[in-house]
């Protein structure tokens, strides 16, 4: 049929301040306390928030991305330890 192509838009950021902690170096924002949960933060490097979604981050934006096979991509993004931060429909 006259289908349109979707494709999932991504960006990726890089913390020029990285200690090779994995996450255990950052803490995570909780909409449900509407606070930063410092729970995952047991390096003793740093601790530093993962806001990389905010304009005063200090996270640098690498590049934005698209991917046609977003199956995929979400397999390997857990796969791989990542951490989905916002609900289905929190952006709709």
């Amino acid at each position: 049929g006259n289908s349109c192509m979707r494709y999932l838009l991504w960006a990726a950021y890089v913390d020029l301040d990285y200690q090779g902690g994995g996450f255990t170096e950052y803490s995570f924002y909780n909409p449900n306390k509407n606070a930063w949960d410092n729970s995952t933060c047991t390096s003793e490097a740093r601790c530093a928030k993962m806001d990389c979604h905010n304009e005063d981050t200090h996270f640098q934006l690498l590049g934005v991305f698209k991917e046609a096979d977003w199956d995929e991509w979400f397999e390997q993004l857990f796969k791989h330890e990542a951490y989905c931060l916002w609900t289905n429909n929190q952006y709709y």
